[in-house]
């Protein structure tokens, strides 16, 4: 279901309901697998570089889910203005949706997006 988020975002949004949890599974399989090869690392010095690394890694990522969790927040908060508005006046929401899709429409005419 759509919701009244600035048309070139509702892509992202859209997708960012399911993608968090997409995310956090394959963080932590990234995770477990290095996991696994840091275990047979004999040199020290290697298992440092790989520490380092991982460490990296797992702050990407949760950079990633933060983000995501953001967006996903985003969208529950104006899905519930939407609700709360349609409660107001029945059929605002649909008019809201409506014209926000045809500004989308028209903006992506005419930059050819």
């Amino acid at each position: 279901m759509e919701t009244a988020a600035a048309p070139q975002s509702l892509p992202v949004i859209q997708a960012a309901a399911s993608s968090v949890w997409d995310q956090k599974q394959a963080t932590e399989e990234n995770y477990n697998r290095c996991l696994q090869l840091l275990e047979q690392m004999s040199e020290p010095g290697d298992k440092l570089k790989a520490v380092t690394e991982i460490r990296q890694h797992l702050s990407h990522a949760m950079q990633v889910l933060q983000a995501l969790y953001t967006v996903q927040e985003v969208k529950a908060f104006q899905e519930e203005v939407l609700t709360v508005l349609d409660e107001c006046e029945p059929g605002l929401r649909d008019k809201i949706l409506t014209r926000l899709k045809e500004r989308r429409i028209i903006r992506t005419v005419v930059s050819g997006v």
